[in-house]
């Protein structure tokens, strides 16, 4: 490859995905033994937290008086 080539992520069309190899199913099923987020499966705790939706902003009771404009 010279440096005028595009540099590609990709894979070899030949090459196993990471997801396919028995390193990564003995890590996943280590992880999710542990209860650790697996890459490629859903983490409910994480559909739950995005589910909620943002929190309303809170109003401070005591104002930053280092802020200016009215109260």
């Amino acid at each position: 490859m010279t440096s005028a080539e595009p540099f590609s992520r990709r894979a070899p069309s030949g090459a196993a995905r990471s997801s396919d190899t028995p390193l990564f199913h003995a890590i996943a099923a280590s992880w999710t033994a542990l209860g650790r987020t697996v890459p490629g499966i859903p983490d409910p705790e994480w559909d739950r937290l995005v589910a909620a939706g943002p929190r309303p902003r809170r109003r401070l009771l005591f104002p930053n008086p280092r802020q200016s404009g009215p109260p």
